[in-house]
């Protein structure tokens, strides 16, 4: 055989491994795993029937250590040392309850808000005993309507831990300052669709997917809702109340998690909205961008459900606001050249409010 016939070629190994895997779901505890079978579980809150049987906890050590090793290469060279330590140190000690996905879409990048300064009265600090913070309403001072300083914030707090404790509020609404904190592992597993520690928070387990997903499939829709601040107020335990609710009423029909199909995505997602409301109803009369984008998001949930009386409350909500906060014309109505993207997408949202308010839809 004529040897110039064979033909030799060398690929590398690597070349077709450039494409992202997609997230697995493990919806077996670690026994069932271990042993190959099927786990079957009567509902969410109970053990499955393998374990019953063995009288042994059931647990989902492997699924929550999958989680953090995803969350760690998510955060990338950004995140500090300490946060993978305490990443790793939950999945080995206390492994959390529930789902989390927390993948960002790839074309956008996380950063970190947090600050060292010394916390302004009102907002609990952290302590060694193990639980969850709560700290009441706080000063709008870092988020402004100018926001041609935001990039110096990023700079100066990449380094920080998303763990730590932020020094002040996104919004006069509430913020949500999480302490990692033991739970028993034998007991049974919290599937509630709220925090189970403040319900006036989406589950902290739900809520990093809901982000995900609303950014995936709404994140050109709303525009003016920025996913870097967005993540990183959820990473630092600060996102407002108002906002968290608000995108996770409008994510949940995208999720696939049995906890909450089972509920059904209309009905969580009303849960949501309701909860929404009754943390922006506290605030509404205090100016704020946080607020203001929240109502946004509410306003266009309910639109999309036909319910214009509700849609007519929200954008009045917001037209005051965003009057309050220098949004409308004669100065504010205009964009300019000085104007960030962030304020160009606001205005363009509350302009197509307003039009849509203008041209009611017939009944």
């Amino acid at each position: 055989m004529d040897s110039d016939s064979f033909q030799f070629i060398i690929e590398s190994p690597q070349h077709t491994q450039g494409h992202k895997k997609r997230p697995r779901l493990v919806t077996s505890c670690d026994n069932c795993r271990l042993k190959k079978i099927k786990c079957l579980q009567p509902s969410p809150e109970t053990k499955c029937e393998a374990c019953k049987t063995a009288k042994i906890p059931c647990r989902f050590r492997d699924r929550e250590r999958y989680f953090a090793e995803r969350s760690r290469a998510i955060s990338g060279p950004s995140s500090s040392p300490n946060y993978v330590n305490e990443m790793q140190r939950n999945a080995n000690t206390a492994p959390l309850e529930g789902f989390s996905v927390a993948s960002p879409p790839s074309s956008r990048s996380s950063s970190s808000y947090t600050s060292r300064s010394p916390k302004p009265s009102g907002i609990v600090a952290p302590d060694d005993s193990a639980s969850v913070r709560y700290a009441p309403y706080g000063s709008e001072t870092r988020r402004s309507v100018d926001y041609s300083h935001r990039a110096s914030y990023s700079n100066s707090s990449a380094r920080q831990s998303p763990l730590s404790y932020g020094s002040v509020s996104p919004s006069p609404a509430p913020m949500m300052h999480h302490h990692h904190h033991s739970r028993s592992s034998s007991g049974p597993r919290q599937s509630s669709i709220f925090d189970p520690d403040n319900n006036q928070f989406p589950n902290f387990q739900f809520m990093s997917q809901f982000i995900t997903l609303f950014f995936q499939h709404l994140g050109n829709e709303y525009p003016f809702i920025v996913y870097e601040d967005v993540w990183s107020d959820f990473m630092e335990r600060r996102l407002s109340a108002p906002m968290a609710n608000s995108i996770a009423a409008l994510a949940v029909q995208y999720s696939v998690l049995p906890e909450l199909t089972v509920r059904g995505p209309h009905n969580v997602a009303e849960a949501y909205v309701e909860c929404a409301r009754n943390a922006i109803s506290p605030v509404a009369h205090i100016p704020s961008v946080d607020t203001m984008h929240a109502c946004m998001l509410l306003a266009w949930y309910e639109y999309r459900l036909g319910r214009y009386s509700a849609f007519r409350d929200l954008a009045t909500t917001i037209s005051r606001l965003s009057t309050q906060l220098g949004f409308t014309a004669p100065h504010g109505g205009l964009i300019t050249t000085q104007d960030g993207e962030r304020r160009k997408w606001t205005l363009k949202g509350l302009y197509s409010i307003n039009m849509t308010l203008a041209n009611p839809p017939r009944q």
